[in-house]
């Protein structure tokens, strides 16, 4: 009985965490597929691609210029590298202006972190970094934000 316990333990702590995605500067959008290999280049390309709450896009040291909106799906964890903190340069300046947006449309338990990443808006070319709306338990920190209105 004691080792049906601890293997049912096990099979839900092996899928409670989710699956780690890469994003890279020298990754491709195209042919990646977000593993560690084959990382995308977009952090706003991984979010159309990962949106199982639980999962994490990871950011590689380095620098991502990104024109399109960030959509953080709830439950997704935005993580840099606590070393070698990467730079995401945003110039998108569309309805919202927001760089990073986490909104839903009725409140909801975010349940997600955005942590170890420099926000820059381009010399203010972007209007705004990061927006929640309507969306609990997001937890920001370890990040810098800098040339945003």
């Amino acid at each position: 009985m004691r080792k049906i316990l601890i293997l049912i333990l096990l099979a839900f702590s092996l899928t409670a965490w989710g699956t780690k995605y890469y994003v890279d500067e020298s990754g491709n959008d195209g042919t990646g597929d977000g593993s560690v290999g084959n990382p995308w280049a977009l952090v706003s390309y991984a979010c159309t691609q990962v949106t199982t709450p639980g999962d994490t896009i990871y950011v590689n040291p380095g620098t991502i210029n990104e024109s399109a909106r960030i959509n953080l799906a709830r439950g997704v964890h935005l993580l840099g590298d606590s070393t070698d903190i990467p730079k995401i340069i945003s110039t998108y300046r569309e309805a919202s202006y927001y760089a990073v947006w986490l909104a839903d449309e009725t409140v909801q338990d975010g349940n997600q972190s955005i942590s170890y990443l420099h926000f820059d808006g381009s010399n203010y070319t972007a209007y705004g970094a990061i927006m929640i709306s309507r969306r609990n338990n997001v937890d920001i920190h370890h990040r810098t934000i800098t040339k945003f209105h």
